[in-house]
């Protein structure tokens, strides 16, 4: 009888494709288009499942391979292939956050799955239970890996391309008269001679959320607040797939509905056909209506008419950038 790791492998080489190894331990990505680190364990007594991730996941190290259209995800499997839980890397990155060690438990208590990590409370991942991206077609497939492959110089300058946006969005933050958020492993991040840590807030406000929307949240790459009301959200996406940064706005969409927030994908403008493409998939009918797309020449550009008005005076500055919905 198959291993219930192998039976899975076999399932998801049937979804996406054929896997390739592609990091230490057990992680594997299938067709070009996702990335799994599985785990697997038996249930314990008391309702526990033991789990060690993989130092490649937790530092989000990059391979040799480009970054799957999908995402990379963990894929826990709590005793059977049936049974499997898929964390994006974000999630399990700030999870284990400062743990001392590799290890977790997940506790299953009336239906739900709980992730405890050394440090961090309790965290209810039971909306991941079997929530596997949708395969993407195949010549999609092809055209956002093409769109991700890079040399280590034009890796090196999409970072810098982002650090800049980054730093251009909390600009026009602080202009509109917004405290501006940025992740903590963000924050010690400089651009122009200025440090990101000295013009962004170091702690968010209390949202009323549930932790894992907070969690979420807290991930976003900027954020425009205003007291403890959100105003408007961005994901830069200079170095990742389109459509894991739709799938986190969608993540934050699905677990609060009545959210109002303005979300933004930004991204160059030469993958405009691939933000339209993924936006318009079925996966996202939900998150549509409230996010737009803008594009990095939009932002350069009014930056330098910004940098201009602001030195002449001090009034906020609101509504410069212009967006596209689709």
């Amino acid at each position: 009888m198959k291993h219930s790791t192998d039976k899975f492998i076999e399932l998801m080489r049937h979804r996406y494709g054929p896997e390739e190894k592609v990091g230490r331990g057990n992680i594997l990505n299938f067709g070009g288009q996702v990335t799994f680190a599985i785990g697997n364990s038996k249930l314990h007594a008391k309702g526990h499942f033991f789990f060690s991730i993989q130092s490649d996941l937790i530092e989000a190290k990059r391979t040799k391979q480009p970054m799957p259209a999908l995402g990379v995800y963990a894929a826990l499997i709590c005793d059977d292939e049936q049974t499997v839980l898929i964390l994006p890397q974000r999630l399990v990155s700030e999870a284990m956050r400062d743990s001392p060690t590799d290890r977790f438990n997940l506790h299953l208590r009336d239906q739900q799955y709980f992730l405890r990590t050394t440090g961090h409370p309790l965290l209810d991942v039971t909306e991941y239970l079997n929530r596997y991206p949708e395969p993407i077609a195949k010549t999609e497939a092809i055209e956002q890996t093409k769109d991700a492959v890079a040399t280590p110089e034009q890796q090196e300058s999409e970072i810098q391309d982002h650090t800049r946006i980054q730093w251009m969005l909390i600009g026009f933050g602080r202009a509109a008269g917004y405290s501006v958020w940025v992740p903590q492993s963000d924050r010690n991040k400089e651009f122009d001679s200025g440090k990101f840590s000295e013009v962004t807030i170091g702690d968010l406000p209390n949202f009323g959320f549930d932790q894992s929307t907070n969690q979420i949240i807290s991930n976003i790459d900027v954020l425009w607040l205003e007291g403890n009301v959100i105003h408007k959200a961005f994901e830069i996406e200079s170095t990742t797939s389109i459509y894991s940064g739709l799938l986190r706005m969608s993540d934050l969409v699905l677990s609060q509905p009545n959210i109002n927030i303005d979300l933004h994908i930004v991204a160059p403008n030469r993958r405009r056909d691939l933000v339209r493409k993924n936006i318009l998939r079925p996966t996202f009918a939900k998150l549509r209506p409230k996010c737009s797309y803008i594009t990095f020449e939009e932002i350069m550009t009014k930056y330098a008419m910004f940098k201009d008005i602001l030195r002449k005076q001090q009034a906020q500055i609101r509504d410069l950038l212009e967006s596209e919905k689709f």
